[in-house]
């Protein structure tokens, strides 16, 4: 933590020294372990004069106890809604857009359905035996596709998604602090506000 400190008040008194419009951004994921802590991060980010304070909550995207095990205490701080007295988050079963936008390849270049497909469970192809542009456009992305808009209860993968778990307004950034004291940027906090409000409506991932 000492190095950690001192390599942020380094960065601080670089920016200065430089006249750097360059935003610094002390970020806490906040869990269990560390939602009690907090106010003093928040005072200790003051009092290196870093620009901002925000606070971003865990993504608790498995179902494996260790990992509920991690979620705060207070529900302000917790990513998801839950069901009332459980750690399973409400499933809206919203819309997917990412097999419409976004191709996922592998390092071994097997294309599937999106970054949630760790296992490659949905194998459309391999980029090193067709152009990606092909298999993006062929029938099999094309049926999956129809699967996702039409069964995706059904499948297994989007199932466990946290795409479409319910997310409260400003649960990715529940709490926001500019501290900019050199350039004053007045943009600031709504700008790190709209990428928050961005994040939470799906239309960007961290």
């Amino acid at each position: 933590m000492n190095r950690a400190m001192a390599g942020l008040a380094n960065a601080v008194a670089l920016k200065r020294r430089l006249r750097s419009r360059t935003l610094i951004n002390w970020r806490m994921v906040i869990m269990k372990g560390n939602e009690h802590e907090v106010e003093e991060m928040r005072s200790m980010a003051r009092k290196l004069e870093v620009d901002a304070f925000t606070v971003k909550t865990l993504n608790p995207t498995h179902m494996a106890t260790e990992v509920h095990d991690m979620i705060p205490d207070s529900p302000k701080y917790r990513r998801y809604q839950y069901k009332d007295g459980t750690r399973e988050p409400v499933w809206m079963g919203a819309p997917c857009t990412t097999v419409w936008k976004v191709p996922c390849v592998y390092a071994s270049g097997d294309v599937t359905a999106c970054c949630w497909d760790y296992n490659c469970e949905t194998r459309i192809g391999n980029v090193h035996e067709m152009a990606l542009s092909k298999l993006w456009n062929g029938p099999a992305f094309r049926e999956l596709r129809r699967k996702t808009y039409y069964g995706k209860d059904t499948m297994a993968k989007c199932k466990t998604c946290s795409g479409t778990n319910e997310i409260p307004e400003h649960r990715w950034f529940p709490e926001h602090d500019d501290f900019s004291v050199e350039h004053r940027d007045p943009s600031l906090l709504n700008r790190l506000k709209m990428r928050a409000g961005t994040l939470r409506m799906g239309k960007m991932s961290e």
